[in-house]
């Protein structure tokens, strides 16, 4: 009998769920009446595709206005926090991905109130923070386990003010909390069971808002909001070695527009995209890459009307940015923008609605192209190991990291992707 009859008499027992099989971008709408999350695919010019909304509350309760929202890095399991009146704890929502781009229920948890931003360390480790305008504000941790399901506490530790913001090292298990009280952001690692070591914190002498690190994760930048002349943007040094952040010489520096509140890159880290609360613009500022220094490039896209830019996202030379209501010109949703190399920003095509009220924080998941696709595993070999790696994905049970089992990339997770892979797999590289 031959691998490809072996596989192919598997199919009939094949679901069709896992991670999606294309690049998916996932939003978060802050409803007060409605909290749900929709899902985006991406046409072959970039601009959005919807694909459906998933809701989760639709009562005056915990499940209503989902905010923080971030994918795992196996694209399987979407993490959403709440942000309601709630005032002991709030809900954690996890939803599974399925290989459409649609969403299911996977599991309901809780978290100290109030989680005003989370992110996926691992596939198995997700960081909230809990926010308090009086009280104790804190990174916790917890261990994802999808087979039980269960979110269990792994650590906790106090930062020293109103922290509302997380960012995520690329490289490095380091997350960045920013807090607005004494305007620092303090580093701690985060190892594979969760437990966090403070690695150290420094103040940028404004509001460290929206923090983003830099692609090659040598700098922090985060977006100064109302303080310091209400254009300020602060950056930081990063120890390669030590997660210790400095000051960059100069900071904060100055940005046109008015209350930077995110900053994002692009992919090479030439540019800073800074996005703006009270002028709703993103703002292209370049990076000296010797001394980290920014500077206003003259490039900048308008969003609408004040306070109406949600949040902003980077793929390649694509922007997505979310426009959270419809005062002034009708429209909300997601937008593609084209990101060219002078930083010049060029819609691609309208917003696309997400069906859901007031769309913020948004997240994205892109499947990883591998050098040789029947090397499901990545051990460097194509042998039975990859076969059957290929079957646990396929069956739901596991994937390998960045892998999907749509293994023909259709959007759909059927008999056809066993047959793509059997005579990938028969082939070799």
């Amino acid at each position: 009998m031959t691998v490809r009859s072996i596989i192919l008499a598997c199919a009939a027992a094949a679901p069709a769920h896992a991670q999606p099989g294309q690049t998916t971008v996932f939003v978060a709408n802050n409803g007060n009446a409605e909290g749900s999350v929709t899902s985006y695919a991406l046409n072959d010019d970039g601009s959005p595709l919807f694909i459906a909304k998933y809701v989760i509350g639709t009562t005056a309760g915990r499940n209503t206005n989902a905010y923080g929202i971030d994918v795992t890095p196996d694209g399987r399991f979407l993490a959403v926090s709440h942000a309601t009146s709630a005032a002991v704890t709030e809900q954690l929502t996890i939803l599974a991905v399925n290989a459409d781009g649609t969403l299911a229920p996977a599991f309901i948890g809780s978290t100290p109130d109030s989680p005003l931003d989370l992110l996926w360390m691992s596939d198995t480790v997700l960081a909230v923070t809990r926010t308090q305008t009086s009280g104790t504000n804190e990174v916790i941790t917890y261990r994802w386990d999808p087979s039980v399901p269960s979110l269990t506490l792994a650590d906790r530790r106090t930062v020293p003010g109103f922290c509302a913001y997380l960012a995520r090292h690329p490289a490095r298990p380091w997350v960045f909390a920013a807090e607005s009280t004494l305007n620092t952001i303090t580093a701690f690692e985060v190892s594979p069971d969760g437990a966090l070591s403070w690695l150290g914190s420094s103040s940028g002498g404004a509001y460290p808002l929206g923090p983003g690190v830099t692609p090659d994760g040598r700098r922090v930048y985060a977006g100064g909001g109302i303080s310091a002349g209400r254009r300020a943007v602060v950056g930081f040094d990063l120890s390669p070695d030590s997660g210790e952040l400095s000051p960059i010489p100069g900071t904060p520096f100055s940005s046109p527009g008015e209350s930077p509140k995110q900053v994002a890159f692009s992919i090479d880290g030439s540019f800073a995209l800074v996005a703006h609360g009270t002028d709703a613009t993103i703002r292209v500022l370049s990076i000296d890459d010797a001394s980290g220094s920014l500077s206003d490039t003259g490039q900048m896209y308008d969003v609408g009307f004040q306070g109406s830019l949600g949040e902003l996202i980077v793929l390649g030379d694509l922007v997505l940015v979310t426009d959270r209501d419809t005062i002034s010109d009708g429209v909300r949703g997601l937008q593609a923008l084209r990101l060219g190399a002078d930083g010049s920003l060029t819609p691609i095509g309208g917003r696309v609605d997400s069906a859901g009220v007031s769309p913020s924080q948004l997240c994205l998941w892109t499947p990883t192209v591998p050098s040789c696709p029947p090397d499901f595993n990545g051990d460097g070999f194509v042998d039975f190991f990859d076969f059957l790696a290929f079957i646990d994905c396929y069956e739901g049970v596991e994937c390998p990291g960045g892998r999907s089992a749509d293994f023909n990339d259709d959007g759909f997770v059927d008999f056809f992707d066993l047959d793509a892979f059997t005579g990938a797999f028969e082939a070799g590289c």
